[in-house]
């Protein structure tokens, strides 16, 4: 399974999924965060698949998912 995201502060985001997946932050209505208390983040990886201009990244995530 993956799960597709944008972000403009890379390791920013990384670290509020890490948050959100530990139960330390409120999560969303995100299923990807339930996978992380369930598995553990650890088990889980940040890959970039594209660099874009942030005007694009609405597009980008959306044509990825």
């Amino acid at each position: 399974m993956c799960y597709v995201g944008q972000a403009i502060d890379l390791a920013s985001r990384w670290k509020q999924h890490i948050k959100r997946g530990i139960g330390a932050e409120t999560p969303t209505q995100n299923k990807l965060y339930p996978a992380m208390l369930a598995f553990g983040p650890e088990n889980f990886t940040f890959e970039i698949i594209e660099d874009c201009p942030k005007e694009q990244l609405n597009q980008k995530e959306q044509e990825y998912q």
